[in-house]
């Protein structure tokens, strides 16, 4: 079975939402907690990870998604599965793991 890469791209240079919105994916604690929900959700291999744009190497990585991102006027963070966006915008852990529910039904994960 092949890995599933879930990435969290986030960029520390965006202004945040003043009021606390959406999780901190950047926070390790939040990162676990993800990681043990989904290892509960998916039978097969995967890797979350939490990345920032504020790294050149991250940025260029990523740069076709991020074009791809500009283009369609999307917010950050960006839940990236296998390569495709999947949610813009402040999301939580349910929403997470709602679309990994998705992806799995339709043979994506």
């Amino acid at each position: 079975m092949k890995k599933t890469i879930i990435t969290i791209l986030d960029d520390s240079r965006v202004k945040k939402c003043y009021a606390g919105c959406g999780v901190n994916w950047s926070k390790t604690e939040e990162l676990e907690n993800a990681r043990e929900h989904i290892k509960r959700q998916l039978s097969g291999d995967f890797i979350l990870e939490h990345l920032d744009m504020a790294k050149p190497e991250v940025s260029e990585k990523f740069s076709k998604i991020v074009q791809k991102a500009k283009k369609a006027d999307l917010l950050y963070p960006l839940l990236i599965i296998n390569e495709d966006i999947r949610i813009s915008g402040d999301f939580d852990l349910r929403m997470l793991t709602d679309m990994m529910d998705a992806s799995r039904e339709l043979g994506i994960v």
